[in-house]
């Protein structure tokens, strides 16, 4: 196993613990993600939104920097986006306020303001696509690490019902 994914509260370059195995043997354990089930199909984060979002931002990082390139990675992030990033036109992970609006504009392709691009969620994407050219990481090599990656997800009690 790699070094637990360990964040705090920033996001975390995942491709910086991906890349330290280059044979893709180990897995990389996210940690625990503690979420409240709200409804047959919606869950609100406790603990662990950072990695979550970094995770996010990672995959439509993947798919940017490999869109149109072959018909097997068109699938692939085909794939990717409707199981991990969208349901039809909606965010599959729905933040609140700021973070909110800027993390629709980067999965839908908009264009963001400067200010926007000051952003750590803007920045962190910055790097994945950085780091993806400049390794020259192939999309097979990344598709592989991706299913390295293993998140223990524990459902609390929601505090409110409780009382």
């Amino acid at each position: 196993t790699l070094k637990f994914a360990k964040c705090g509260d920033e996001l975390v370059n995942f491709l910086d613990l991906m890349t330290e195995d280059e044979q893709f043997t180990r897995k990389i354990d996210l940690g625990i993600v503690y979420v409240n089930q709200k409804s047959i199909d919606q869950y609100t984060i406790v603990d662990g939104l950072n990695r979550i979002i970094s995770l996010s931002l990672l995959l439509h990082a993947v798919c940017e920097c490999y869109k149109k390139t072959t018909k097997q990675n068109e699938s692939a992030i085909k794939t990717i986006r409707s199981k991990y990033l969208l349901h039809k036109s909606k965010m599959k992970l729905r933040l609140y306020g700021k973070d909110a609006e800027i993390y629709a504009k980067i999965i839908n392709g908009e264009r963001l303001n400067g200010h926007e691009k000051e952003t750590p969620m803007f920045k962190l994407l910055h790097n994945f696509w950085v780091q993806i050219k400049e390794e020259k990481l192939q999309a097979a090599s990344i598709f592989k690490m991706l299913q390295k990656i293993c998140i223990t997800v524990v459902e609390t009690e929601d505090v409110s019902k409780r009382i």
